[in-house]
């Protein structure tokens, strides 16, 4: 459109989509983060212990996690918490392996 610049979009606030909730061999996750925002995303058993962590790409584009540990093992069915941690503000969502 004539006079109008297209941006990138980048939210004010940080959003963290995870799903589906319930997964089996691959989950989408969607992280969007302010501009100067340097995240985190860590994947805690139900127990809190640190069983994952996922880089966090510098786009807003979803992408596909395989639930993995640290030791590239695949992780074991049950409850998980998938943490978005910014400088001031954590998002967390539930994630069931199955």
């Amino acid at each position: 459109m004539p006079g109008v610049s297209e941006e990138t979009f980048r939210p004010v606030r940080p959003a963290l989509f995870v799903g589906p909730t319930v997964a089996g061999s691959e989950v989408s996750i969607r992280a969007s983060v302010p501009s100067g925002m340097h995240p985190s995303l860590r994947v805690l058993d139900c127990a809190g212990r640190l069983v994952a962590r996922i880089a966090v790409p510098k786009s807003n584009a979803p992408f596909s996690w395989r639930p993995l540990d640290r030791e590239g093992k695949r992780l074991v069915a049950g409850t998980y918490l998938v943490v978005l941690q910014g400088s001031r503000d954590r998002l967390v969502r539930k994630l069931v392996l199955k």
